[in-house]
């Protein structure tokens, strides 16, 4: 029976995603279940910034999984407990489980942290050691809290006593300026240190070398975690193995039992070259299995470096989404192994908010996916399925890891990688590159909307809304030879407003901007097709595309009628007239839409002259 699990954890300092990855493929290796792993930042982190990237953990709590499985430790540095279970609030407590960390909320699955640091410790003893000091981790997590307390305690039975203590971050940093601190300071050194974790080790190993110090000829070292990084420096780290594929199995084990455990597990002595002891691979070709290493470390990061730049050259000038597929496609056909899948919202981006209550929407769109060199462009899907079931039949991956896509507070969607390309530092540089092009994709959007109202600002006459004299030669200008061209009768209607400086100086200029408005409303309303402008003070004019469709006598009998209806609805103590002169399109009279504006303009200097209707003086009443 094919299941689905969610894996919720944080990229965090002292936890690199590699150290995981490897474990959790082999937990699936022979399965047909379908895993996501949600990689966000810890729930409670002071940096707004980490916070809106776990939005991606909202794609978990609004789909159906079989199992929820959270790397906590990770999750929850800062005491962000209650973040932590807001996410979770909708899932069943029985198909929780947290890995690394006991919970008090849903089973766990963890190490034995206080009795682990003990072996290391214990090992430095039979070596006959006992001057120590220790770089620990923040006392606020429960991990560093009792991996110092197994120490003190180890320590005391054995009448030991620490020479100095640290509480740290456990950040690489943090370890190399500790131990940078106490060399340029001159203190005595320990016999060793003890370090709550293999990054904090590495840390203080590059500190002692760049003092000259050798490791472990005149101070050895160990570390907590088993990374990689712990075992690819120059003298390896001697360590804990946490035994994560044991974690994920025990964790799976619990949700298929339905039914609330938590269980710890022991951790395992590595014993490396930073403590004293000699490896027999080393020995037996130390210098060949170095210059492998490294050489072909160097050939790996020289590749990625040239890809990067390349992919950073290309990426730097996207201005729209069409481009960056071309782009994408351009760049990354020839990567193998690699594969993901880039879904975006329908509108591009929003804002997240509290990333807390923020959630994608229902339906999204695989913009783009890359599978064995084959691209899929532009699927919809339902979000809840968090791929297209047909990318899910064409890939053979069962793992996938997902992330958002976002920059500071706004979200683009997510990007879904297999396991392999998760590891590739490649990736890494295509992630964030995606967030600067989408981001100024969305800029680009923006400037071209603020140019758009801009230029209709420049338009459009601030009084009534209707264009102005510009907007009105910009739009009919083409409308007056698409209109000619179809075979069409254009026409231009040319009026003012009766008596307004009248009215301007008995009411004052309220009064007067009410009539303007009034007759603006009336010409939109009956030519809500046609082009209508305000070019002048009280001057209207109305680009009629197509005159076929009127007839001149009953159109002034209309505009009286509507004008009076209009007088009824402002209840002032004057009426509001217009007149008007009616230019009809001629072939043989009109080449340009100028020589119709200027007849137009004529006929109602004519007509003024003439007469007026019965009603059209003001009844200015004081």
């Amino acid at each position: 029976m094919k299941h689905r699990f969610a894996f919720l954890l944080a990229e965090f300092l002292y936890l690199r995603l590699e150290t995981i990855t490897t474990h959790i493929e082999h937990s699936f290796r022979n399965s047909n279940d379908e895993v996501f792993l949600f990689v966000g930042k810890p729930v409670n982190s002071p940096h707004e910034s980490q916070r809106n990237e776990n939005i991606v953990f909202n794609l978990a709590r609004s789909n159906q999984f079989d199992g929820i499985l959270i790397f906590k430790n990770t999750l929850t540095p800062y005491h962000g407990q209650a973040k932590l279970d807001h996410y979770l609030k909708d899932f069943d407590s029985n198909k929780i489980v947290s890995i690394g960390e006991r919970s008090e909320n849903y089973s766990s699955v963890c190490l034995d942290n206080y009795h682990s640091i003990q072996l290391t410790t214990n090992h430095l003893i039979d070596h006959g050691l006992k001057r120590f000091m220790y770089i620990g981790g923040p006392l606020t997590n429960q991990d560093a809290k009792d991996r110092f307390e197994g120490l003190q305690a180890f320590l005391r039975e054995l009448d030991i006593q620490l020479l100095d203590s640290f509480e740290g971050d456990f950040s690489y940093e943090f370890g190399f300026k500790i131990v940078n601190e106490i060399c340029l300071n001159k203190q005595p050194l320990p016999e060793a240190f003890i370090c709550a974790n293999d990054e904090m080790a590495i840390g203080a190993y590059n500190a002692l070398i760049s003092h000259h110090i050798k490791v472990p000829h005149e101070v050895k070292l160990v570390g907590f975690d088993d990374n990689e990084r712990g075992r690819l420096i120059e003298v390896p780290l001697t360590t804990i193995n946490q035994g994560f594929i044991n974690m994920v199995d025990s964790s799976l084990d619990i949700i298929r039992k339905g039914k609330f455990d938590n269980i710890v597990l022991p951790g395992e002595l590595v014993i490396r070259e930073s403590c004293g002891c000699t490896s027999p691979i080393k020995a037996a070709s130390e210098e060949y299995f170095e210059k492998k290493v490294y050489i072909e470390k160097y050939q790996q990061l020289h590749h990625t470096l040239m890809d990067n730049l390349e992919l950073q050259a290309q990426l730097s000038y996207t201005n729209d989404l069409d481009q960056l597929g071309k782009q994408l496609k351009a760049l990354l056909g020839h990567y193998q192994g690699f594969e993901f899948h880039i879904c975006l919202m329908d509108d591009t981006s929003a804002q997240i908010g509290n990333p807390l209550e923020f959630y994608f929407p229902t339906k999204m769109k695989c913009f783009l996916s890359l599978i064995n060199g084959q691209f899929y462009e532009n699927i919809e899907f339902d979000t809840k399925n968090i791929l297209p079931n047909v990318i899910k039949e064409e890939t053979s991956n069962r793992v996938f890891y997902v992330y958002p896509l976002r920059v500071e507070d706004v979200s683009f969607g997510y990007i879904v990688c297999n396991t392999s390309t998760a590891k590739d530092r490649r990736f890494v540089s295509l992630k964030d590159l995606l967030n600067i092009s989408l981001n100024r994709i969305k800029m680009q959007k923006e400037i071209e909307s603020y140019k758009l109202e801009l230029e209709n600002l420049s338009f459009k006459d601030s009084l009534t809304r209707s264009y102005n004299h510009r907007g009105f030669i910009h739009f009919s200008e083409p409308q007056f030879r698409e209109s000619i061209s179809k075979g069409l009768k254009p026409a231009l209607l040319y009026g003012d407003v009766d008596y307004l400086k009248l009215i301007n100086d008995t009411y004052g200029h309220f009064s007067g901007d009410i009539i303007i408005a009034a007759a603006s409303d009336l010409l939109n309303q009956f030519f809500p097709h046609d082009i209508v402008a305000r070019i002048g003070g009280d001057e209207f004019i109305v680009f009629i595309k197509d005159f076929s469709q009127y007839n001149e006598l009953s159109l002034e009998a209309t505009l009286n009628e509507m004008m009076k209806q209009k007088n009824v609805e402002l209840n002032q103590d004057f009426n509001f007239n217009m007149s008007f002169g009616l230019c009809v399109y001629d072939s043989s009279k009109h080449q340009h839409l100028e020589e119709m504006i200027r007849e137009a303009d004529n006929l109602l200097y004519e007509r003024r002259k003439v007469s007026h209707h019965y009603d059209m003086k003001p009844k200015i009443s004081r």
